[in-house]
């Protein structure tokens, strides 16, 4: 076994038994990883350095990124790819119990909120609109443990296009795999 999955098993099997602080002193963290391009990153990755400094080839999830940069990010690369024209847009549709209570979004309310990472899945897809247009969902499913406790859907960003619906899908199917849903 190499040294790098050595340590790897360690440190997975400590994440569960250690507390944040107590992982945080035997693992510090170095600099951050950055973002592959062409890729939203939701998290923000760092590299797991030994006592002296050195990196062990090891990433731990520092936290998640901010929700209005992921965004941000999001539309960026879907208008640098020219599937989105000026009439499309994408909303923060969230309102995380992080939230600045009482606060809409569109006032700053999430400007604070982090990605979190207690989901099972992020899901995305296209529906007709009430009155005009098509909307692109994008949501977090955290998983219910059974009929009593059914999985939960949590609106995250909602977007909208006036392109059709084989436009909205095929955004819906990019934004997708974007994300890593």
């Amino acid at each position: 076994m190499t040294e790098i999955a050595t340590a790897y098993d360690r440190y997975s099997e400590d994440r569960y038994r250690l507390s944040p602080v107590e992982l945080e002193a035997k693992y510090p963290v170095g600099p951050e990883v950055p973002a592959e391009p062409g890729h939203v990153q939701l998290d923000v990755w760092c590299q797991i350095v030994d006592s002296e400094g050195n990196a062990t080839g090891l990433l731990r999830r520092a936290r998640g990124r901010k929700v209005v940069d992921i965004a941000r990010d999001l539309k960026a690369i879907l208008e640098a790819e020219g599937l989105v024209d000026e009439s499309f847009g994408l909303y923060i549709g969230w309102q995380h119990e992080h939230a600045k209570s009482g606060v809409p979004y569109w006032q700053g309310g999430c400007d604070e909120v982090e990605w979190p990472n207690d989901y099972r899945w992020i899901a995305c897809y296209a529906v007709m609109g009430d009155s005009e247009g098509h909307y692109i969902h994008i949501e977090l499913v955290r998983q219910g443990k059974g009929c009593d406790d059914p999985d939960t859907h949590e609106l995250v960003f909602l977007g909208k296009t006036f392109q059709g619906l084989d436009h909205a899908y095929a955004l819906a199917k990019r934004t997708a795999e974007l994300l890593g849903a």
